[in-house]
């Protein structure tokens, strides 16, 4: 009797953790700030980790662009979006050119989300603004 008690608490303490772990984190939703820029960033939820992510850069009328793909967002708010650098040549003398993928990684806190633009992306703006920056939950 008491055996069968004790596995009985076990499973119900396992059932009741398992809706907790299958939660999706709080990431989706839309995010503004500066940095390099005005930057916006619209998160929506793929699947899993997957999600899919919509970052656009305006500068006061002297730069403006955007980049969309799918990006990996751990639970713990570490993520990477990945995606083709349309002007990549092995070849050019210009660092940004050589790169193969435009790669902005993400690092979300509470409310607030900080984005770090790697090299490669350049074609997805001007000069004059980026996609690197803090951004709060709106």
């Amino acid at each position: 009797m008491h055996r069968i008690l004790m596995g009985a608490c076990l499973l119900a303490g396992l059932v009741l953790q398992v809706p907790a772990l299958a939660q999706p984190p709080g990431f989706p939703g839309e995010y503004a700030g500066q940095g390099e820029g005005e930057l916006s960033l619209r998160l929506h939820r793929l699947a899993g980790n997957r999600y899919r992510a919509d970052i656009t850069t305006t500068d006061a009328g002297r730069c403006a662009g955007g980049v969309d793909g799918e990006a990996e967002i751990t639970p713990d708010g570490h993520g990477v979006l990945r995606t083709a650098n349309e002007e990549y040549d092995p070849n050019a003398s210009t660092p940004w050119l050589r790169e193969r993928y435009c790669t902005i990684t993400f690092r979300i806190e509470g409310r607030s989300l900080r984005l770090e633009e790697g090299d490669g992306c350049l074609g997805f703006h001007g000069a004059a603004c980026g996609f690197t920056g803090t951004l709060q939950r709106r």
